[in-house]
């Protein structure tokens, strides 16, 4: 049996949405597109910097949506 690397969180994980507008290839249009991204940080402050440190470069406007604190402990 292939053994399962686990990953626990340094601080905390937080449920982080964030919101990205993309082009639609077929429209031409903007669109809305909601992701949730699962960040290992110590407060709110520590998520959007890690947040912005990620989409550095990313061609389309993002903001982020929500942030709460996750009931994830372990990810295997």
């Amino acid at each position: 049996m292939e053994e399962n690397e686990v990953m626990e969180p340094q601080y905390g994980f937080w449920e982080t949405t964030i919101c990205v507008e993309q082009e639609d290839s077929e429209t031409g249009k903007v669109k809305k597109v909601k992701e949730v991204h699962l960040i290992d940080a110590q407060d709110p402050t520590a998520v959007q910097q890690k947040c912005m440190e990620a989409m550095k470069g990313t061609m389309w406007d993002w903001t982020i949506e929500s942030c709460k604190k996750s009931k994830v402990n372990l990810i295997y």
